[in-house]
């Protein structure tokens, strides 16, 4: 029995993708120009429509957390809800097979502190171009790759970039290709640059690692074999019942956050920053507490308010959260929200001391409004 039928899938390219120009004849017998085409269309308007997303893992209490389930995925994908990689690349499996493609799945492990490996769940397209190319296919890695890319290559493929990153894939053996990153850094509005010479710690998709400070060299995203192949989800369960409910083997159990791609360029909210990119394919942050303090000046001197005009008046870190979420990623319900960042609080003590640091922050700026401010802030 097929995850998706043909209606269904059609349904959803043309009413929640909002695809309207659907190919009349099969999409396997296309010229290779249209399918390819056809393909990034799809591609394109999933990763804007569909977040990525841990708030749906973390909204739920650590001991219950599990697996979700297909009818979870489906109905999750049809809401616009998203989900981490074994829910997005899952659904993306369904969709081109119930459209006519020859589509596997195949566990992928990406290098984390966790030390979990079959972590990730990536695709591979069969026969797309030529009968012996696969193509890997991944909507569900935190990044916008909205391209199917050729695995038909000696050693490496070209180098590719969308939105903010650029990304290749390395083949060390026929069992084992890498997906590799160029590292990149985005500058945060509250802080200096590193020295030249100064190694950067950052989180980038589900993992914490020290790169390089050179903007010219490459680190592992992942690692998958292109002969291990899955036609069915059953098979895949083991690996992600233990990634869904072992807090220890996850970075998502204790990292809420949201992003998607509108018009191909990053917006998210991660943790207690709110990221949007610029012109320049550059990413921009913003601390909670900032954008907390540029409404209040915007209150106080009457000019433009700061995006979050939900956010106004509010000197409440959970509340600016929910109010951020509302505003940008509507189809979480705000009670949804406030259980993850409170699971999020209750799950390490650098969660909460950091949260604290902010709610200190944002009374004392609170304390320095007039008496007029403060009542109006209390109303």
């Amino acid at each position: 029995m097929s995850l998706l039928t043909k209606e269904e899938a059609l349904y959803f390219i043309e009413n929640v993708l909002q695809v309207k120009d659907i190919p009349k004849s099969a999409i396997k017998d296309l010229p290779t120009e249209e399918k390819f085409n056809f393909l990034h269309t799809i591609l394109s308007r999933f990763l804007e429509t569909e977040p990525f997303q841990s708030i749906t893992l973390m909204a739920v209490d650590l001991d219950k957390r599990r697996r979700p389930t297909w009818r979870e995925i489906k109905t999750d994908i049809f809401a616009c809800r998203g989900g981490l990689c074994y829910s997005q690349n899952a659904f993306m499996f369904a969709l081109l097979t119930a459209i006519g493609l020859e589509v596997s799945m195949t566990r992928a492990t990406w290098p984390c502190a966790e030390n979990q490996p079959n972590n990730h769940l990536c695709l591979l397209l069969h026969g797309l171009a030529f009968p012996d190319v696969d193509h890997l296919v991944d909507i569900g890695a935190g990044y916008s790759l909205p391209r199917v890319i050729s695995l038909g290559f000696e050693k490496e493929s070209p180098e590719f970039t969308d939105s903010f990153q650029t990304y290749k894939i390395a083949k060390e053996s026929e069992s084992k290709c890498v997906f590799n990153l160029k590292n990149k850094r985005s500058p945060r509005s509250n802080n200096t640059e590193p020295a030249d010479d100064q190694d950067v710690e950052v989180k980038e998709g589900s993992s914490l690692r020290i790169l390089p400070n050179k903007v010219d060299e490459w680190s592992v995203c992942y690692y998958f074999n292109p002969l291990d192949r899955y036609k069915d989800l059953e098979p895949l369960y083991p690996d992600f019942d233990n990634v869904f409910t072992d807090p220890t083997k996850l970075l998502f159990h204790r990292s809420p956050r949201c992003m998607h791609w509108p018009g191909g360029e990053f917006l998210g909210i991660v943790e207690l920053e709110f990221i949007t990119e610029d012109e320049k394919h550059t990413l921009i942050k913003k601390h909670i507490s900032q954008i907390l303090r540029a409404d209040d000046k915007a209150n106080d001197t009457g000019i433009e308010r700061a995006p979050l005009e939900e956010c106004n008046n509010k000197r409440n870190v959970m509340d600016a959260l929910v109010a951020m979420y509302a505003t940008y990623f509507p189809q979480f319900e705000s009670g949804e929200v406030r259980a993850a960042i409170e699971n999020w609080k209750a799950i390490t003590n650098d969660t909460g001391r950091e949260l604290i640091k902010v709610e200190h922050l944002c009374q004392e700026h609170l304390s320095n409004l007039s008496l007029e401010d403060k009542h109006q802030a209390s109303l």
